[in-house]
C-alpha cells in the first residue's frame, strides 16, 4: 500500500490516495469558527492571510496526502546529495506506508529530544540549534544506559561512556561532547562546575 505524495504517484495502479481525514476535519473547524463565533476573531484557516507587523503572522495551507512528511529530516552533502535522516531512500520510504511510520516516529523522537534540549538550555546557552543525524547509544555500565532527561550521579559517569553510533559510514568521524548542566552560560554566568572525561 503506498501513500500518494509525489504527484508521479497519482498514476498508480498499486495504490490507494490517502487522505489525512482527521487533520482536515480539524483544519476546517479552525476555518469555520472565527465567523461563526465571534466577528472579531483571527481567521485560522479560512484563506486569509493575517500578517503582523507587515510579516505573515498566519496563512492557511490546504492538507492533502503530501503533507504525511511536512518536516524533511535530513542533509545535504557537500555534492549536493539529499539524504534522509534515517539513511534510507527519502522517495521510496516517503510513498509507503511502512516507510513513512517509521520516518514520521524518527522525526517525532528527534524533535522531542531537541524540545527538551531547549527547554533544559542546553541548545542557545551551551551549543547551538542542531539537527539530529544519527542514532546514539551511551552507556556507562552494562546495567546503566543513558536516557533522554535522565539523572546521573557523579559516581556513575567518573569513566568514560561506551558510546555505539549507529547506521552510519565507518569513514565518517564524530565528535561526542559531554555538557553538565552546570556549564556557565549567558544566562546563568554564577555556575562554574564542569564535567570533564
Amino acid at each position: 500500500m503506498s501513500a500518494l505524495g509525489r504527484p508521479q504517484d497519482m498514476f498508480s495502479d498499486t495504490a490507494i490516495q490517502l487522505q489525512p481525514v482527521f487533520a482536515q476535519w480539524i483544519q476546517n473547524t479552525h476555518a469555520l469558527a472565527p465567523g461563526a463565533t465571534a466577528s472579531t476573531s483571527l481567521t485560522w484557516g479560512g484563506g486569509d492571510l493575517v500578517a503582523v507587523g507587515g510579516k505573515v503572522a498566519l496563512l492557511p495551507i490546504p492538507l492533502g496526502t503530501a503533507d504525511f512528511l511536512s518536516d524533511v529530516w535530513g542533509s545535504i552533502s557537500d555534492q549536493g546529495v539529499v539524504t534522509h535522516i534515517t539513511g534510507g531512500n527519502f522517495a521510496q520510504s516517503s510513498i509507503t506506508i511502512n516507510g513513512w511510520l517509521r520516518d514520521f516516529l524518527w522525526a517525532q523522537a528527534s524533535q522531542y529530544s531537541s524540545m527538551s534540549l531547549i527547554l533544559g538550555r542546553v541548545i542557545g546557552d551551551i551549543v547551538d540549534q542542531f539537527t539530529p543525524s544519527v542514532a546514539m547509544d551511551v552507556t556507562y555500565t552494562p546495567d546503566q544506559p543513558v536516557s533522554n532527561g535522565q539523572e546521573l550521579m557523579p559516581n556513575l559517569i567518573a569513566s568514560k561512556p561506551h558510546v555505539n553510533v549507529g547506521g552510519v559510514d565507518m569513514r565518517s568521524s564524530y565528535t561526542i561532547i559531554m555538557t553538565d548542566p552546570d556549564a556557565p552560560s549567558p544566562s546563568d554566568p554564577y555556575l562554574k562546575e564542569y564535567l570533564h572525561w
